[in-house]
């Protein structure tokens, strides 16, 4: 483990977002997190790491953010990328250690094998570590995960290959759990989760025998769904009318009429504003008229992978609609 400490970078966290994710980050709300201090863990190649936590708000996580940076001096044509999920997360056995031999065990939630959204990095990508200039990496889901306010949820990193490793800055607290929502866990062997958050000191005393919780730092930003809907409503808005440009949805003569796009947004801008005012009977009806022009049933418009992404997304809050 490095030795540091994280205030540096909790006072960035907020600065450090440029590009399309800054409107992502601004149409979903801070939920849970976790901005304390520590060190940096190292990521190895091949390896599984992963941090549960308790959604505060329901809704869409559309954005997670997390200190990881690259290791210095290691070659970035040789780093493996880093695919990022948000799994639910339910109470299961764990390997814990005992001083520096795991040989305890708990049970406590930990990540389930169904994925709800996912995402990869890629390596070349991570910023360089530096303890005087920390960055983050932002893992926007183009499906978001559907979370609810009190559930257990975890996100899982995986490095996929390479030769090279990151630093996760994680924070380090002593007698108390500075994140008592979550833990960090890691993959061993054979391919049980354990349980790195919390180890008992082998330190002369007076801290031998008492407990360092380690938890990953990190931040996740969840929508509601009329907070999904008009974003939504912003990509299709932000769509070129030329086929095979910038993502664009086809029409079915081979090209697409601005004005239909702009009736889809109009549509979903409605369907956002029902959203909000409880109605949410108006607000399937409007969202439906929307699935139809992506599905293009019969429609002014035919499915393309953009309308097939943006359907999925539209039918995922449709489930969560009371």
């Amino acid at each position: 483990m490095v030795a540091g400490r994280w205030r540096v970078l909790v006072v960035s966290l907020a600065l450090l977002v440029a590009g399309p994710l800054v409107a992502q980050a601004r149409a979903a709300d801070l939920d849970a997190y976790n901005a304390g201090e520590g060190g940096a863990q190292g990521l190895a190649p091949g390896q599984t790491w992963a941090q549960t936590f308790v959604a505060g708000r329901s809704g869409g996580l559309t954005l997670l953010r997390l200190p990881i940076m690259a290791v210095p001096d290691e070659d970035a044509t040789t780093r493996g990328d880093l695919r990022v999920s948000i799994r639910t997360a339910s109470d299961g056995t764990v390997v814990r250690a005992n001083g520096y031999d795991w040989v305890d065990s708990a049970v406590i939630p930990r990540p389930d094998d169904a994925v709800l959204a996912s995402a990869t990095i890629p390596g070349a990508s991570v910023a360089l570590f530096s303890w005087d200039s920390p960055t983050t990496i932002d893992v926007a889901f183009d499906l978001p995960a559907q979370v609810t306010a009190g559930s257990k949820y975890a996100f899982v990193i995986e490095v996929l290959g390479g030769n090279t490793r990151y630093y996760w800055m994680i924070s380090n607290t002593f007698d108390f759990d500075g994140y008592p929502a979550g833990t960090i866990l890691f993959v061993g062997q054979p391919g049980a989760w354990y349980d790195y958050g919390y180890q008992v000191s082998l330190e002369a005393p007076p801290r031998f025998g008492h407990i360092y919780h380690y938890d990953g730092l990190f931040e996740t930003y969840v929508a509601t769904p009329s907070q999904q809907v008009a974003s939504i409503g912003d990509t299709v808005a932000a769509l070129d009318p030329t086929p095979g440009v910038g993502g664009a949805l086809t029409g079915p003569t081979g090209t697409v009429n601005a004005n239909r796009r702009d009736v889809l947004v109009d549509a979903l801008a409605r369907a956002a504003e029902s959203i909000a005012a409880g109605d949410f009977q108006l607000a399937r009806a409007q969202l439906n008229q929307v699935l139809g022009k992506c599905d293009g049933v019969g429609m002014d418009w035919v499915s393309g992978p953009t309308a097939v992404a943006l359907a999925a997304q539209i039918r995922a809050i449709l489930a969560t609609l009371p």
